[in-house]
């Protein structure tokens, strides 16, 4: 069943999910666009504080100035004027610091920023300002100026401060301005008042909204996702209930009938699927069927590489066919290993064997290889280290056709097949050699075979000797590794016949000498002896002279 569409269903979950996804991030949205204006008007709400804080800060100053003005024009001593002087200096000081802190809130807080009572506020303070150092702060200054240059402390019998007309203007100008200033310090403060105010209702306000808003969206969200969910769920069910009952069937070990279902989405696409599951499962128990019955020709046409069941059943056939050939095989590989460990066991018993020259032995185990392998001629070579820069191999022992042949025959080292082998140490084996090849170079005489095995026999890292065997068939490669191992035997029995022979040199050599040594030794007494009685017969002769001469 042609399937148009297959993700029609998952395209409009996705759809209905963005939807719900798109709605719920708009609420998000407008939930922290409201948090945002509510927390720019906590933060004017705080500024407005901090800005109102600083305004009843300057009023307490500027009252404090005025009240310490009139303290230090009535000083009784001169310390008492500089104290209240200092005084007046750390009141405009702090009145100072008031204002720079009004301004700062106003330049650096955000939520300031364009609120309709900034600029009337920041007025009010400018003026103050102004007000504050022309004409409260240089005034106070100015009485300042006038003791100091009438060059009299002001004391109590001294009236003529408290008296002086300018003083009692500036006086009078000092309380008044201030009151002025206090007063505008006190509109500043009203705007303050009145950004707080409004702040709350906006704040309260903006909550009110979000929380009407996110409710109302979210039951809209809700209703529509109970909507779909309804859809679906009526256009789904009734589809997943007929694929559920032929599924349960084939769970049964069941064949129903295929499904019909002309959906064109994802549930049409699973039926589709289903069919095709329904008719592999038939076709596959007809072949099971008929391999049981032993009809390995059976076929079966998979469905890919991804037919797991198809090619597991085709893998055993493939295996049960494969079963009879494995058990040959099997039976062909224990004989190969039984006549190797024979053939072994064989050249064993051939090497304990007490032989009475290294002919004789050479003789045995080619006789043996010839007759075990089921070739046709064999020669074995001896190595000759007599001239050490030239060694050569001497022919010890050849058999052909069931007989011992006496060849004598010297082949230098690097000469023909077995002279190659003695240089290189290693296994030569050559098929299809040439009658005329083999007659030249093999050593093997006249001989007609075609496929010379050639093998090295080496103990303790000497090549003691070279055994060339000739066949008409091809030996195997177990008969080579075979033959192989029976070198190293043979090349520890001919190695200990070597070394007995030359102990036994050795042992008659060192007899022979000795022999010779006693005859020096009885040769070289009888010689002291008679030079002793010459020496006595010479002391004697001396002895008469030496007695004729005293006469």
């Amino acid at each position: 069943m042609e399937v148009k569409r297959i993700y029609k269903i998952s395209n409009k979950l996705l759809l209905s999910f963005l939807l719900i996804t798109v709605l719920m991030l708009f609420v998000g949205i407008q939930s922290i666009l409201f948090l945002k204006s509510i927390e720019n008007k906590q933060k004017q709400i705080t500024s407005s504080i901090v800005v109102s804080d600083a305004i009843l800060e300057a009023k307490y100053f500027v009252r404090s100035d005025v009240h310490i003005l009139y303290e230090m024009v009535s000083a009784v001593n001169n310390e008492d004027f500089a104290y209240w002087w200092g005084e007046h200096q750390f009141q405009a000081q702090f009145v100072n610091d008031q204002i720079k802190t009004i301004k700062t809130v106003f330049s650096e807080s955000e939520s300031m920023a364009g609120n309709y009572y900034k600029d009337s506020i920041l007025n009010f303070i400018n003026a103050f300002e102004l007000d504050y150092g022309l004409k409260v702060k240089s005034k106070i200054e100015e009485v300042h100026n006038i003791l100091n240059a009438s060059q009299k402390t002001p004391t109590v019998d001294n009236q003529i401060t408290i008296s002086d007309p300018r003083i009692i203007n500036l006086l009078k100008d000092v309380a008044k301005e201030g009151l002025l200033s206090i007063k505008g310090l006190d509109k500043a403060k009203s705007y303050t008042q009145k950004i707080v105010t409004e702040a709350e209702k906006s704040s309260v306000h903006t909550v009110a909204v979000s929380l009407r808003t996110t409710w109302i969206l979210g039951i809209i969200s809700i209703v529509i996702a109970l909507i779909v969910a309804f859809i679906f769920s009526s256009r789904i069910s009734s589809a997943v209930i007929i694929i559920r009952d032929k599924v349960e069937q084939l769970s049964k070990g069941r064949h129903p009938d295929e499904v019909d279902i002309k959906n064109r989405d994802e549930l049409g696409s699973i039926a589709h699927s289903l069919n095709q599951l329904i008719g592999t499962l038939k076709r596959l128990s007809h072949f099971a069927a008929e391999v049981g019955n032993r009809n390995f020709k059976a076929s079966y046409e998979t469905l890919g590489d991804d037919d797991v069941l198809g090619n597991s059943l085709l893998e055993m056939r493939n295996k049960l066919q494969q079963a009879e050939i494995d058990t040959v095989t099997r039976r062909r590989e224990e004989e190969q290993r039984v006549y190797v460990t024979q053939g072994i066991a064989g050249m064993g018993e051939v090497l304990h064997i007490n032989h009475d020259s290294i002919d004789d032995v050479g003789y045995a185990i080619i006789s043996f290889l010839v007759t075990y392998l089921k070739a046709n001629q064999a020669i074995f070579f001896q190595s000759d280290y007599t001239d050490p820069e030239n060694p050569a191999l001497t022919l010890r022992a050849t058999y052909a056709f069931d007989r011992r042949k006496y060849i004598k025959k010297t082949v230098a080292m690097g000469d023909g097949l077995a002279g190659v082998c003695f240089f290189e140490r290693k296994s030569m084996f050559l098929t299809e050699v040439p009658d005329d090849y083999i007659t030249i170079t093999s050593g093997l005489g006249e001989a007609l075979p075609r496929n010379i095995f050639i093998v090295p026999v080496i103990a303790e890292d000497r090549v003691e000797g070279v055994i060339e065997i000739a066949s008409f068939h091809i030996l195997d490669t177990y008969q080579i590794e075979m033959v192989e191992q029976m070198a190293k035997s043979i090349g520890i029995t001919l190695n200990g016949m070597r070394i007995n022979k030359q102990t036994k040199d050795l042992l008659a050599q060192a007899q022979r000498m000795e022999k010779e040594m006693k005859i020096q030794e009885d040769d070289m007494r009888s010689t002291i002896l008679r030079l002793e009685d010459e020496l006595v017969e010479l002391r004697a002769r001396e002895e008469d002279h030496r007695k004729k001469d005293v006469s």
